[in-house]
Parts: C-alpha cells; sequence; structure tokens
C-alpha cells in the first residue's frame, strides 16, 4: 500500500537521486554476496546432505530442514534475479 493519491511528490534533486542510486548498488552487492555464500554452502555440504538427511527416513524435522534450505536459496536467488532488471511484467499496480 502506497500512500494516499493527494499526497504530493517529494521534490527530487540530484543529490538524492544519487544517494538512492547508491543505497540500491550497495542492496545489490549485498544480496549477490548472500546468494553466492548460499550456493557455496549448497556446494560444499551436499555430499553431507545426501549421505546424512536424504538417505534416512522421512520425518517433520527432515521436512522442514529440506523446506528452509532450498526456499532460501530459491527466494534469495530470485530476489538477485529481479534485481538485475531482466524480470519483465512485475508491477506495482
Amino acid at each position: 500500500m502506497g500512500p494516499p493519491p493527494d499526497t504530493p511528490i517529494p521534490a527530487t534533486t540530484p543529490e538524492i537521486l544519487l544517494y538512492y542510486t547508491y543505497v540500491d548498488k550497495i542492496v545489490q552487492g549485498l544480496l549477490f554476496s548472500a546468494f553466492a555464500l548460499l550456493v557455496w554452502d549448497h556446494a560444499l555440504t551436499f555430499h553431507r546432505e545426501v549421505e546424512y538427511v536424504w538417505k534416512g527416513r522421512w520425518t517433520v524435522i527432515k521436512i522442514l530442514f529440506l523446506f528452509t534450505r532450498y526456499a532460501t536459496l530459491v527466494v534469495v536467488g530470485g530476489n538477485a534475479w529481479i534485481l538485475t532488471g531482466t524480470v519483465r511484467g512485475l508491477t506495482n499496480t
């Protein structure tokens, strides 16, 4: 939800635009770093995951572990993909 329709748009100055561009680049860098760390963690620990998790019996804990492990990868990867600007058709309307 945004501001009410009659709210005036604040004045934008070059300094404000430059600041938001700077903040956006920092956020992008942090997000891509987080995604790289997640992929690295998956690569380093996948053989242990197969040995200790996938070969065991199915329990609620196993399901929760796998959900959080892979849902995080999908969400962070999806956000990184969206921030690249290559995703089309997403609007706020």
